[in-house]
């Protein structure tokens, strides 16, 4: 299942108990973007425990991959690859990414009366 579906689920999920199968764009993006704070507010945290407990070698296996293969200084590899770097990454990504995908479902989530 990939964000965007979701996405979908959520928000249908809130049009229906929440707004009585009624939403309009802008309530749907309002739960999108509460969503996404969510989210991104979570992402340092799946950072941190994925690269201190899931893959701890991980920094230092691309750093020497980018320096062996001539893609980066030691220094600007370093400077890249650390988990301070990607818990930032990860929670602006996020923001953007879910911002954007909450404008998008909720075009296809909004529903009027009838």
């Amino acid at each position: 299942m990939c964000i965007r579906d979701s996405y979908l689920l959520a928000l249908r999920e809130k049009r229906r108990r929440v707004y009585k199968e009624n939403i309009t764009w802008l309530q749907g993006f309002i739960s999108g973007v509460i969503l996404t704070v969510f989210v991104a507010l979570l992402s340092p945290v799946v950072q941190y425990v994925t690269q201190n407990y899931i893959t701890p070698e991980y920094f230092k296996n691309v750093i020497e991959y980018s320096v062996t293969n001539d893609l980066m200084t030691r220094t600007k590899a370093n400077a890249y690859f650390n988990i301070t770097n990607y818990m930032w990454q990860s929670a602006f990504g996020a923001l953007g990414f879910g911002i954007a995908t909450a404008a998008i479902v909720a075009i296809f989530v909004k529903k009027g009366k009838k």
